[in-house]
């Protein structure tokens, strides 16, 4: 666990190790990267010098290749790191696995289940999980498992889905936006908490219409705690209009949670009438969206347009958006027919496009959700990391302009 340089979050936690790809966005993989060179290379020397003790450094040789330093497909659990967040008192926000992927296929579910455990004891934080298999996490939250789970949090309602976690998925074009909104969208989320994009690396136009709906989720509006006293729903009925008896009630409530239907208390809807109650189920939204162009070594480019539909779309919708970055290799506006297609480089002394000072005007937008806001921290510390690189890129600039 450590405190993160990636602008959206506050500290990394790692819970598992070893990664697979599964679409274009893992091409230039920075995990990979990053565990398969300087990681491994760490746990070499510390095996050389025979102070290797299993540690998250020494893992690494375990899920990469050691000829390639690309991933093998092994998955290592860093069941050493689960309590990290217990001994914290102090309120954070945590990205969880940012070099893995919890709903990895190779991540067993009972081990997901000691990771909510964790998320469920520590509530005074607040928790990002974002993954490139929403199929797999909508699974997850529909075994029955997890529906006894629900069954046992009966007198305490809000506890499952677990109200300081932040489900996301991680989308790069429109065909894999195609393929995984709607399997993160079918993931249960509590009120406080919501759902999540990770637009990065954009590598193409990304038309999110029909998914940013801000506050119009599914829910149902019915006494929860009455119902099950009263033994029946009211509003949720057989199909001939009769009272469901307690346990077919019970049942009916959590087929309903575990589909991701918002259950609110009578009376706390936001589209509540008096005269004619709940005005029926809703879509459900996404309510953050994160983008950015790729960096590193072989980054592909990306339009300045591409982040800026981005942008127009969430703010047409309300919905929060955070520019992270404009990518190594950041493309101009062009006019299509006046230049057959070619979009001049935006020149920028930072190597990732992540000076915001660099930015046109329009595209320096960084908002985060209320439910991931922590004593303003957020604000200030990605204001800081933005001043460290600007100056970082500056002093660059000077030795370079300086020869030396």
């Amino acid at each position: 666990m450590s405190e993160s340089k990636i602008e959206w979050t506050g500290e990394t936690w790692e819970v598992t190790a070893g990664c697979s790809r599964v679409s274009d966005g893992c091409a230039n993989c920075y995990a990979e990267t990053l565990v398969g060179t300087r990681f491994a290379g760490m746990a070499r020397r510390r095996q050389r010098d025979g102070v290797a003790n299993g540690s998250v450094i020494d893992v690494s040789l375990k899920v990469v290749n050691e000829k390639t330093g690309k991933w093998n497909g092994h998955i290592e659990l860093l069941v050493m790191n689960l309590e990290q967040p217990i001994k914290r008192k102090k309120p954070t926000v945590y990205f969880v696995n940012s070099r893995s992927d919890l709903f990895h296929p190779d991540v067993p579910f009972e081990y997901i289940d000691r990771v909510f455990a964790v998320m469920a004891l520590t509530p005074q934080h607040r928790y990002q999980v974002l993954t490139k298999r929403p199929e797999r996490m909508a699974m997850y939250f529909v075994r029955e498992e997890n529906i006894r789970k629900a069954r046992q949090e009966r007198d305490d309602m809000g506890c499952w889905p677990l109200s300081n976690v932040w489900l996301g998925t991680s989308v790069e074009n429109q065909a894999v936006a195609d393929e995984r909104v709607p399997h993160l969208l079918a993931c249960p989320v509590s009120e406080g908490a919501g759902r999540f994009l990770s637009v990065e690396p954009l590598l193409g136009e990304v038309d999110l219409d029909g998914h940013l709906k801000s506050s119009t989720r599914i829910h149902m509006c019915v006494d929860v705690r009455g119902a099950i006293r009263n033994k029946s729903f009211d509003g949720v009925t057989r199909p001939d209009g009769s009272a469901m008896t307690r346990c077919e009630a019970e049942d009916a409530f959590f087929d309903i949670l575990a589909t991701g239907v918002k259950v609110v208390p009578m009376g706390s809807c936001d589209d509540f009438d008096d005269q004619t109650g709940c005005r029926g189920h809703r879509t459900p939204g996404i309510d953050w969206v994160i983008v950015g162009g790729e960096s590193g070594k072989d980054a592909r480019a990306c339009r300045v347009d591409w982040i800026r539909s981005i942008i127009e779309q969430c703010k047409a919708a309300s919905v929060p958006v955070f520019v992270k970055q404009l990518g190594k290799h950041p493309l101009k506006s062009f006019n299509e027919e006046a230049c057959e297609g070619y979009a001049p480089r935006l020149h920028l002394k930072d190597h990732k496009g992540a000076d915001m000072s660099e930015w046109p005007e329009d595209l320096r937008v960084r908002e985060v959700p209320d439910g991931l806001k922590i004593g303003g921290e957020e604000k200030k510390r990605s204001q800081a990391r933005t001043t460290q690189r600007s100056q970082s890129s500056r002093r660059g600039a000077e030795i370079q302009k300086g020869g030396g």
